[in-house]
């Protein structure tokens, strides 16, 4: 089993870059599941890079791993310009609320455009809901 100890560095680096850092307090600000859902799956993400790593199954340098925990924990940054309440509803979601979900990623995307962000971030952010076959969105 992987420790947080292990994890740490790319993860402690990756959240504190100051940009990604004021994102999240936005986040967190408007809605705390999806903040704790950013912080959960860049912990994960963490652990799988570094099990890949020490497997040598890896080929990504130490600044890319970073990165990607970056856009781990950016990857819903996109849900802090939903309409209010539309997250954490608790009726069922129509098909128009739905579709306004789904444009969290481009959304997200558009808010990182001009803060310098490398294309490994903005790819997560943009395509963390795109699957293999062709399925998902935004883009299709």
């Amino acid at each position: 089993m992987i420790t947080q100890e292990k994890t740490m560095p790319w993860y402690s680096s990756a959240i504190s870059d100051p940009g990604v850092n004021s994102l999240l307090n936005i986040l967190k600000l408007q809605d705390e599941d999806s903040y704790r859902h950013s912080i959960n799956v860049a912990s994960l993400t963490s652990q799988c890079l570094e099990e890949m790593v020490n497997k040598n199954e890896c080929e990504w340098c130490g600044e890319q791993l970073i990165e990607i925990v970056k856009g781990a924990l950016l990857h819903d940054i996109g849900k802090m310009f939903l309409p209010f309440g539309i997250q954490n509803s608790e009726k069922k979601l129509d098909k128009y609320m739905v579709e306004i979900v789904k444009t969290h990623p481009l959304l997200g995307f558009l808010s990182i455009q001009e803060m310098g962000c490398s294309e490994i971030i903005k790819n997560i952010v943009l395509l963390h809901h795109e699957n293999a076959n062709g399925t998902g969105y935004p883009i299709n």
